[in-house]
């Protein structure tokens, strides 16, 4: 391998170096705006949930409060 052939390997690996370098960068960017989408989305997704949460415990009491009443009135059957 003469000196020009080993020049241009050289050259070749460190573009290759280069980039491969600007690609995992712009993944770990990626992973780490992922992260924090996900964090926001579980954050809004719990808040959901918690708030179905409230609407089927509120539910639930009126539906109590109402099946009492008719035991209450008589007017079962």
């Amino acid at each position: 391998m003469d000196n020009q052939q080993q020049n241009d390997l050289l050259t070749d690996f460190r573009t290759h170096e280069a980039v491969c370098e600007e690609r995992w960068k712009t993944i770990f960017n990626e992973v780490r705006n992922a992260s924090e989408d996900s964090r926001i989305r579980y954050k809004e997704m719990q808040q959901s949930i918690d708030k179905l949460h409230k609407l089927v415990w509120t539910v639930g009491g009126a539906l109590i409060l109402f099946l009492a009443g008719l035991l209450a009135s008589g007017n079962v059957l």
